[in-house]
């Protein structure tokens, strides 16, 4: 018996030790954990559409920086590139970032069809670690606009030249792209070994004449393809095909299969435009609609027509519950990115500071009423806030062509919408139920809402019934501070106001004072008051 449970043990404590070292050796695959990382790591597009101006190169370059640390997963980037060239700046800021941000992400160039990479933009297109991929009908080269032999030429060659000899480029073909200040540049394919395979090289005139000296091995081909005193402009063809700087790619699609990546649509990100498909559309759908200007509108016109009812019916809190919960959709639908963003245009600083500005205003109507400066600046900061959580963090996130001052100008209309939209709504609710008996005694709607103190047609008959009202005692049925209510003793509910005192919900009150509409009470001291 102890020999079969000594067995037993045995057994099972080998069975542990093996699962134990397959775990630990798959651990230290190098070649599994790679494959992990493949399945999940994220690639980035980048448009470089236009001319390039540094300013927009300084946007790009900020926009990827940000999109990589809020996806750290991001481990290819391919630029689409559509440029005529520009600011030499411009280029040299994109190229300093693919070569030395992005040195560790696998960084490749598309054109795609129909579409061009001309002057500076070639600082671009050379400078991925891996190769140039374009459409059918894309083109590369030189601007033919410029004036010949321009400075900018000169500078862009030499800036070509270092980027050639990084990245093993041809560097003759990339000067004849940069400036027409060049010599003749020919092709030639030579054959390694008798039966060896073709090599293209690229070799100015002198350099083909000394190839050309006895003992050489023979050239199979020459072509002149660069005369002096031309700028060179390629086609796809001429690209892919007779000189092998580029891949043939259709789409983006097929710049992925060419780098060799089976990521999912929802692993390929960009940049300015959200992932490419969504890893939960449906989620995706409710907050791109929660995000929709027209939405914001009708929140924020919920929210602040919830929160000027919970000001006038202060105890309730059922018109503050719901404000508090539109602003809580506002803000969190704000914060998640769109399928035109790339990140939430909302940022936890705005948020904290739209919460510090309900504060301020909660400092203002229950600790210290009367101040002001509380309630002038939570109000401000709170419209602040919301403004800037509907405005992009840069023009890289704006998807309909728009300026930055174009997004401040859209956010301020709906906000100024929203908030007027909810003060009209409320008004119309007290004129319309002010009547109603049944609400008249709620605090919603009082005497004195619309009409004032009295409804009298004459200002004798009104300065009488508000002389009326003098010496009228009742109890406060809301907290004065200092405006509230109070339900005098015959049953008519009265808005007033204080001399600046707080004072609390149930007690004692007497009129001290009635003025154009305004009605004053005091605390009633002594026996019977607080």
């Amino acid at each position: 018996m102890k020999r079969t449970q000594i067995t037993a043990l045995g057994a099972t404590l080998l069975l542990g030790a093996l699962q134990l070292t397959a775990a630990q050796a798959a651990e230290d695959d190098p070649l599994d954990a790679q494959r992990k990382a493949e399945i999940d790591a994220r690639l980035l597009l980048v448009k470089v559409h236009g001319r390039l101006t540094s300013e927009a190169s300084q946007d790009l370059v900020d926009a990827v920086a940000r999109a990589r640390q809020a996806e750290p997963r991001i481990r290819y980037v391919v630029f689409e590139l559509d440029t005529p060239g520009g600011d030499l700046k411009a280029a040299t800021i994109l190229r300093d970032m693919i070569l030395g941000d992005l040195k560790s992400c696998v960084t490749a160039a598309y054109i795609p069809d129909g579409r061009e990479a001309r002057a500076e933009g070639l600082l671009v297109a050379f400078s991925v670690r891996r190769k140039l991929f374009v459409g059918a009908r894309a083109q590369l080269g030189a601007d033919a606009s410029r004036p010949p032999s321009s400075a900018d030429d000169e500078a862009l060659r030499d800036a070509l030249r270092a980027v050639a000899k990084e990245q093993g480029c041809p560097q003759y073909l990339l000067d004849a792209m940069a400036t027409e200040d060049h010599p003749d540049i020919f092709l030639v394919v030579e054959r390694k070994g008798a039966q060896g395979a073709e090599e293209k090289r690229f070799l100015s005139r002198s350099e083909l004449e000394d190839r050309k000296k006895p003992g050489q091995r023979p050239l199979v081909r020459e072509e002149l393809i660069a005369p002096a005193k031309r700028k060179l402009v390629l086609s796809a063809d001429d690209a892919v095909v007779r000189f092998e700087i580029a891949r043939l790619a259709g789409d983006l699609l097929s710049v992925r299969e060419a780098l060799g990546l089976t990521l999912p649509d929802e692993n390929v990100i960009l940049l300015g435009q959200g992932v490419l498909r969504p890893a939960s559309p449906g989620a995706q759908k409710v907050i791109d609609i929660l995000n929709h200007s027209v939405v914001r509108f009708l929140i924020l016109l919920v929210a602040c027509l919830a929160a000027l009812i919970e000001i006038k019916t202060a105890g309730s809190f059922l018109a503050g519950m719901v404000s508090v919960i539109c602003f809580g959709v506002f803000f969190l639908a704000a914060s998640f990115p769109t399928t035109g963003n790339v990140q939430g245009t909302a940022s936890l600083w705005e948020i904290i500071l739209f919460v510090i500005g309900l504060a301020l205003l909660g400092v203002e109507f229950f600790l210290l009423p009367g101040m002001g400066i509380f309630a002038i600046s939570g109000a401000a900061l709170c419209a602040v806030t919301i403004v800037l959580a509907m405005v992009p963090a840069d023009s890289s996130q704006l998807t309909s062509g728009g300026t930055m001052t174009d997004a401040v100008v859209d956010s301020l209309a709906i906000l100024a919408y929203g908030f007027g939209g909810g003060c009209l709504f409320f008004l119309a609710v007290l004129k319309l139920f002010s009547r109603r008996a049944g609400l008249a005694g709620r605090g919603l709607v009082t005497t004195t809402t619309i009409t004032g103190v009295s409804t009298a047609e004459s200002a004798l008959q009104a300065q009488a019934a508000e002389a009326a009202l003098l010496d009228r005692e009742g109890v406060a049925s809301t907290l004065l501070r200092p405006a509230g209510k109070v339900q005098l003793d015959d049953g008519q509910l009265l808005d007033v106001v204080t001399d600046g005192e707080l004072i609390e919900k149930g007690t004692r009150v007497r009129v001290i004072a009635t003025s154009g509409g305004v009605i004053k009470v005091a605390r009633i001291e002594g026996p019977g008051g607080r």
